[in-house]
């Protein structure tokens, strides 16, 4: 392959984002090195930097890499010192948004056909925004001495309903060419093997190798809390990074390199998932395992692999595993349980209390520290007193009543339908095929059962990578069908013809 060939097949505007990417990695070296000009910080300069590389591919109308760099802000939100007026979500949304008009005004892309689904989405935000707007006598958050909390609703929503519904239409649209999938699902297990490696540095390396340093630091002694400083996050990632990993690594087309990194983040994944040491995150990658390898063929020897490491490791430490010791792995330790339990309780008696519209967004913590409730006379009444909910659809009825959970249920329902129908539709063979949707439904199936034991709503990222995947899914699908048969597989064809796929 000649130079020649290797330019025509790149895509306009890759130098200057591998520019400005090159220039990340030398702030984040100076950074270790304490190399860096004074008052700037090793987060504020990659948050700088990343900013700069979604304007370029705005300017450059690429907005399926503006959809990667919001993914990487909202990853790094925690840990980057942004130092900035606006919050930083709502400026790479901002500019996302004009990555995409400025695209369907270039006739790259074309808008879907809006139906049941996006409907339920628009009428679940309009729940929200609506609790959010009307007087209510409960504070937002936990109430305070002087009976106020701090609260950021419209934050709240942004990251709960407003970003991961935009992701979602945005995978549907943005993501027209394979190459544009194939980076997306690379930059997926960026993320995954990144949080490996700090969840197993966490315990095993020198702390030097850990960034952010809060991770040293964490409430959660005993537990792989990774960037987001939570393992039940931590674990959903870790699990999504596995799974797209899977699918990448039995592609032909991945390289070598590709293949060993891949390799890397599938073989690091489940120990990093043990590490949490949390019991819903057990539970859920268990059954995503199990049913990656009843659905799985071509992947069912790596789930395999994990179900019989598993089986034995638990074998070996049953006493262990057993114990109370959430450290050692233990999973009799009942403090947690009993927080859940009163939590439902007070959940139940709440919607009794307004079942139709709830309490209002943002007042579940206020709901239970002024009607907290005790589950029986077995639970100490004090266990999960005036937290958030930890359990995601009861806390969603609580704050929105029965009207905005039946709209949040619809959408899942139907987001899990969409995926099921791609199983059967998408070939056997390429990384849009049907492995791509039975990783993505697996991720799904786990952030969905992570809310068993917590409310999801506080998981920006995860609700955004779960919400941009099914996305990516839903639209290969969608052109799928309308073309009538396989869609094209070449990295970069003309984007009039995508277009007319």
């Amino acid at each position: 392959m000649n130079v020649a060939s290797i330019r025509s097949r790149t895509p306009p505007g890759t130098g200057v984002l591998v520019g400005v990417a090159i220039a990340i990695g030398a702030l984040a070296w100076a950074g270790i090195r304490r190399d860096l000009p004074d008052g700037m910080t090793v987060g504020s300069g990659i948050g700088l930097a990343g900013i700069v590389v979604l304007g370029v591919a705005v300017l450059l109308g690429r907005p399926a890499m503006a959809v990667v760099v919001l993914l990487f802000a909202t990853f790094l939100r925690l840990a980057l010192d942004w130092s900035l007026p606006v919050a930083v979500t709502s400026l790479c949304l901002a500019m996302l948004l004009a990555g995409t008009v400025l695209a369907v005004w270039r006739r790259q892309v074309q808008m879907p056909r809006l139906g049941a689904l996006e409907l339920l989405m628009a009428l679940y935000l309009a729940c929200n925004v609506w609790s959010a707007v009307v007087p209510n006598p409960l504070p937002a958050g936990a109430p305070d001495v002087d009976g106020t909390g701090e609260f950021s609703v419209p934050r709240f929503i942004l990251g709960a309903v407003v970003v991961p519904f935009g992701l979602f239409l945005a995978g549907r649209v943005l993501y027209r060419r394979e190459a544009d999938v194939r980076r997306l699902l690379w930059a997926v297990v960026a993320m995954g093997g990144y949080s490996a490696w700090v969840s197993i540095m966490q315990y095993n390396g020198p702390p030097a190798l850990v960034w952010p340093k809060y991770i040293l630091t964490t409430e959660f002694d005993d537990r792989a809390v990774g960037v987001f400083n939570q393992p039940n996050e931590n674990g959903i990632t870790l699990t999504i990074g596995f799974l797209v990993a899977v699918h990448l690594l039995r592609q032909r087309d991945t390289g070598r390199v590709g293949k060993i990194v891949a390799a890397a983040v599938v073989l690091a994944s489940p120990y990093a998932v043990y590490l949490t040491h949390t019991r819903v995150v057990w539970l859920a990658f268990a059954v995503v395992v199990v049913l990656g390898a009843l659905i799985s063929r071509s992947a069912r020897p790596w789930f395999l692999a994990v179900i019989l490491a598993a089986t034995l490791t638990v074998g070996l430490n049953w006493s262990n595993f057993t114990s109370t010791d959430r450290e050692a792995g233990g999973v009799g330790e009942t403090s947690q349980i009993e927080e859940r339990l009163n939590g439902i309780a007070t959940s139940v008696n709440a919607i009794e209390a307004r079942p139709l519209l709830g309490w209002g967004v943002g007042r579940f913590p206020a709901v239970n520290t002024l009607h907290h409730e005790q589950f029986s006379q077995d639970v100490r009444w004090s266990m999960g007193f005036g937290i958030v909910s930890h359990q995601n659809e009861l806390g969603i009825a609580t704050e929105l009543g029965l009207t905005g959970l039946a709209c949040w249920l619809g959408v899942v329902a139907l987001l899990l339908r969409r995926q099921v129908i791609a199983l059967r539709l998408l070939p056997d063979d390429g990384v849009c095929g049907r492995g791509l949707a039975v990783a993505v439904l697996l991720g799904f199936v786990m952030w969905a059962l992570c809310g068993i034991a917590d409310d999801l709503r506080f998981f920006d990222f995860e609700n955004s990578l779960v919400m941009l995947l099914a996305g990516v899914v839903v639209g290969v699908v969608e052109r799928r069908w309308a073309a009538g048969h396989a869609i094209p597989t070449e990295a970069e064809r003309p984007v009039d013809e995508v277009a007319q796929v």
